[in-house]
């Protein structure tokens, strides 16, 4: 499948979900306010249930209106206008809410004609478990009128939530959905990505392998021609070809295995105490010829005085030769590299500055990821399999250490190495 296609798959599935998702949110804030307004609903004939019978009780005439005014979602006045008798009060709350099934705990007051002010009167638990009293504080007093109460319901919107135990639960439903639907395309563009990375490995190591495995085969087909043997000087030289091809791909092998070796959590450092101006020379020593193929400038700046540090000399050499090799290799004009020491505190600094082609922004958190290889640098140049810098991170890690780069302003790249000592 191609990959626009799979992008708009990915497009329409996306937009798909969000659009169930809005309307899930849609249709459950719907059902709130309906649950909402039932619940209201309930409660306002409860407490006209609660009024009509203490008027009967009193002898009191009842009223054509509604006594019940709502004056917010969870605060209702009830207009007596007659004595009201608190314990038959607070009775009648408890029976005509249960009989109602509405299970939310409850406090009332009653309006003082002497004092001409709400009196707190009790907080109701209604649905039988033990909670906390949460008083009303200051109740506001209503109209002019002589007998009223109000009764408070202080969890109105937990208790309708906890009537819409199936909305909650398909809203649960369908968040976990969306969750696993995101998490899924991550793993998708992950594997779809690292399924690039690694063909494009195997493409590049393919081409690595091919190259020495045909000039071998070609000089082997030359060393077997009948009287071969008798051109001594031709033969040397298709011998050492062989020779030096032969330890191109060795070379090539040793360091796919040992990229594996110090992958596995077993692997541990062989650590001495040791000079890293002193790697840096040798290293520097090591690769003479490649330095001096591409006429490259290399230097080595350092403070007069550096102290030792603990480390593996053979895997830092590792470490430098991939930074000097990268910054020789990904260069499109004359190298020059620079490797500085600088003694901190508790640190050793040791940067590599070159003048070459530099790394996007947008590619520097995935240079050091096992495989990766840089757009810019894979066009340009065929050789290299992605696992040098991989190699230096983890490198760096195991002897404690951190590695960061930046751009410099003239072009090029900057990698500094932090090293700790070890008292």
């Amino acid at each position: 499948m191609k990959k626009l296609h799979i992008q708009i798959i990915i497009l329409f599935a996306v937009l798909i979900t969000i659009g169930i998702t809005i309307i899930q949110a849609y249709w459950f804030n719907m059902a709130f306010n309906i649950r909402q307004k039932q619940v209201e609903s309930g409660i306002n004939t409860a407490l006209q249930q609660v009024a009509w019978k203490m008027w009967a009780y009193n002898d009191h005439p009842i009223p054509d209106e509604n006594p019940v005014q709502p004056i917010s979602q969870n605060y209702f006045v009830v207009q007596f206008n007659d004595e009201i008798n608190v314990p038959l009060l607070e009775t009648l709350l408890v029976n005509e809410f249960k009989k109602r099934n509405i299970k939310t705990d409850l406090e009332y007051a009653v309006y003082n004609c002497e004092s001409e002010q709400l009196i707190y009167g009790d907080y109701l638990n209604l649905d039988d478990r033990p909670q906390a009293t949460k008083k009303i504080g200051k109740w506001p007093s209503y109209g002019d009128s002589d007998y009223y109460f109000g009764v408070h319901f202080p969890n109105m919107s937990g208790y309708v939530f906890s009537n819409m135990q199936l909305w909650l639960y398909s809203s649960i439903i369908m968040l976990l959905l969306f969750l696993f639907f995101a998490f899924v395309l991550i793993v998708l563009f992950r594997q779809k990505r690292f399924t690039e990375i690694q063909k494009d490995f195997i493409n590049t190591i393919s081409h690595e392998f091919k190259t020495p495995l045909t000039t071998i085969g070609l000089s082997a087909d030359v060393l077997l021609k009948p009287g071969i043997e008798e051109n001594t000087s031709k033969l040397t030289n298709y011998a050492g070809i062989i020779k030096e091809e032969s330890d191109r791909l060795k070379q090539l092998t040793t360091r796919a295995l040992d990229l594996n070796s110090i992958d596995q959590s077993h692997f541990k450092l062989q650590t001495e105490y040791i000079q890293p101006i002193e790697i840096i020379r040798a290293v520097v020593r090591q690769n003479k010829q490649e330095i001096e193929t591409c006429s490259a400038n290399v230097d080595i700046v350092s403070e007069t005085t550096i102290k030792p540090i603990k480390a593996d000399p053979l895997h830092l050499s590792g470490v430098i030769g991939n930074l000097l090799i990268n910054a020789l290799k990904h260069n499109q004009k004359q190298p020059r590299v620079i490797f500085s020491l600088r003694e901190q505190k508790k640190w050793m600094e040791i940067s590599c500055t070159d003048n070459g082609l530099g790394i996007p922004k947008k590619e520097r958190k995935k240079i050091f990821e096992k495989y990766y290889r840089i757009e810019q640098h894979r066009k340009l140049l065929k050789e290299g399999l992605g696992l040098g810098l991989h190699y230096v991170r983890r490198i760096v890690t195991l002897h404690g250490g951190s590695i960061e780069l930046s751009n410099n302003p003239y072009g090029g790249t900057t990698f500094s190495i932090k090293l700790p000592y070890h008292e």
